[in-house]
């Protein structure tokens, strides 16, 4: 899969990681259909916060449920959601 990884303060790239998995509670796996900057990354990006090189970017999406752990149960797979600032740890995928 695709996934944003910051590299360092001013560089971001589009690279091929590996398919996140759940391994928790409360977890949804999304396949992003569309993504936007959130004005939090412009932080790290200019070097004014601190970010570890080889982070996976990116929490302001739309797309699609592909699967949730067993805990879920107000979404499911095929469900089209919003991936708003306020729930980041969603794992997400292009």
């Amino acid at each position: 899969m695709k996934a944003a990884v910051f590299v360092e303060p001013g560089k971001v790239e589009v690279r091929e990681v590996p398919k996140p998995k759940i391994d928790g509670e409360n977890q949804a796996i999304i396949r992003v259909i569309r993504a936007s900057v959130c004005g939090s990354d412009l932080w790290w990006f200019r070097g004014i916060a601190d970010r570890e090189s080889g982070s996976l970017i990116g929490h302001e999406a739309i797309g699609v449920v592909e699967e949730v752990s067993d805990e879920v149960t107000n979404i499911k797979p095929n469900d089209f959601v919003l991936v708003p600032f306020t729930h980041e740890t969603v794992k997400s995928f292009v």
